[in-house]
């Protein structure tokens, strides 16, 4: 049977007086101002006609009135309403630049609950064992829903989200963590050559191409690799990536306080680390900038 989704849970928080989108912390996120179906054409969702909103309008309420669950969902699924285009196309261009899922993810690590600290924790980094989403959503979803909704999604006097907020909420957090497994899968499938990217960008840095463009791709080729080390248990890897990430960071950070875009020796590298952590005077800063004059 269909799985709901985040386009089907938005549908049913829409039944609750227009929700989110007549919430201040939803309409700042997303930058719909005026609501789904405002009165006047200017303020439409970015995109829209005015005949999109009358189809997506119409959509919402055939979905809404399916008598059951598995109606809702087949009706979902299969429906040929204009409207359920529109939507979809809407919500598949939105749901990234609206960092729902970045979110989810925060919550998920401020409440300990990310599903990879709970296999590497519990399973030895067996990725066979992955948890259920439904043992560990409970737990984030009224920090979640503060973060994505505001206040105006509780009652009053309560901090505890009411049900008709928690369900489709619920979803964006299960919608996260499939999409978790999946990078997970990835990862492993491509440990290999996260390894062989983040040897290669450093050994790049090492031979003397030191650019806040280059020193960029290592901290992410790295950081890659620490986590593909950290969640299949290669403690020794995971240990070597984060010792070259804070040599990168103090890199990266040196760079950009001073603005240099160039090409730095190996030895300079080691003394833009040693000047930034102990605030020296730098003769690799003087160097840098005489070079940077010379003529090419």
């Amino acid at each position: 049977m269909p799985s709901h989704t985040p386009s089907s849970a938005l549908m049913r928080l829409h039944a609750l007086d227009g929700a989110p989108w007549c919430w201040p912390t939803w309409q700042e996120r997303t930058g719909i101002l005026h609501g789904l179906f405002p009165e006047d054409d200017k303020h439409l969702p970015p995109g829209w006609t005015r005949q999109n909103a009358r189809d997506v309008q119409s959509y919402f309420q055939n979905y809404l009135v399916q008598p059951s669950e598995e109606k809702k969902q087949q009706y979902q699924s299969k429906s040929n309403h204009p409207g359920k285009a529109v939507w979809d196309d809407f919500m598949k261009k939105n749901w990234v630049r609206w960092k729902i899922h970045d979110a989810v993810v925060e919550e998920l690590k401020e409440w300990d609950c990310h599903p990879t600290a709970i296999i590497i924790r519990e399973h030895n980094g067996d990725q066979n064992q992955w948890p259920h989403a439904d043992v560990y959503a409970a737990q984030i979803l009224n920090t979640l829903g503060l973060k994505l909704f505001g206040e105006e999604a509780f009652l009053p006097n309560s901090s505890t989200l009411p049900q008709s907020v928690r369900k489709p909420l619920t979803v964006f957090v299960q919608r996260s963590w499939d999409n978790l497994r999946k990078a997970v899968g990835r990862l492993k499938a491509n440990a290999a050559k996260h390894e062989a990217d983040a040897q290669a960008s450093f050994a790049e840095l090492e031979n003397g191409y030191v650019t806040k463009k280059t020193v960029a791709k290592a901290i992410r080729n790295v950081a890659s690799w620490k986590e593909v080390s950290e969640l299949f248990n290669t403690a020794e890897n995971g240990q070597k990536a984060e010792e070259m990430l804070g040599d990168l960071q103090v890199i990266m950070e040196t760079l950009s306080s001073l603005s240099l875009v160039g090409q730095l020796s190996s030895q300079e590298i080691s003394s833009c680390r040693t000047n930034f952590q102990f605030k020296r005077p730098s003769n690799f800063f003087k160097n840098y900038r005489k070079r940077k004059k010379q003529p090419r």
